[in-house]
């Protein structure tokens, strides 16, 4: 490790900022993230919003708030794109970061009825740049479920779309779908 660090300081002597080529070499040794501080949240096919759950409630941290859209059952599917009518959510911040982790809470509250009755997000896609693609597959939990999520890139913006949804547990199903957070983890500045 130590042998690794030194190489880092060598190689920005010679490229550009030491201090900051250090810093970054040993975030990378100890895996060090940080929450993204989103700064604006936003949602295309807002007609499939469900009313009274803004974009605004996937990202402000309280667990009685959800982000909520139509839902139609498609079964399982390829890639990022999200289910027919299914809206959208877009997440943007200042500055470029380097995304590694993501920390969501599908579904509603544990202990709510209605949480039975909807459709449970499964597999989530994070867009970014210009064709950029991660799948990322989510347990039917309540509570925090954290993923890795490296896109091998700087972004200052993703799209999350809702691609795989399991089931409602009891009838009667309601065609929606619910995200109460997301959290994107990046490597510190």
């Amino acid at each position: 490790m130590l042998v690794l660090v030194l190489l880092g300081v060598i190689a920005s002597f010679l490229t550009g900022d030491p201090v900051e080529a250090v810093k970054r070499k040993w975030y990378a040794l100890t895996d060090a993230v940080a929450p993204v501080d989103i700064g604006r949240v936003s949602s295309r096919r807002a007609s499939s919003e469900i009313p009274g759950s803004a974009p605004e409630h996937a990202v402000d941290g309280q667990s009685d708030t959800a982000w909520s859209t139509s839902w139609q059952s498609t079964g399982s599917s390829r890639g990022c794109a999200p289910a027919p009518d299914t809206a959208v959510l877009r997440l943007s911040w200042n500055g470029r970061r380097e995304l590694r982790r993501i920390r969501v809470r599908v579904g509603l509250e544990e202990g709510q009825t209605e949480r039975f009755q909807q459709y449970v997000p499964s597999v989530l896609g994070v867009r970014y740049g210009e064709a950029g693609c991660v799948r990322v597959e989510l347990d039917d939990v309540a509570g925090w479920q954290e993923r890795p999520l490296v896109l091998g890139e700087l972004v200052d913006a993703v799209t999350i779309t809702l691609v795989e949804a399991s089931e409602p547990a009891r009838d009667p199903f309601v065609p929606v779908a619910s995200v109460r957070d997301v959290e994107l983890l990046a490597r510190p500045r």
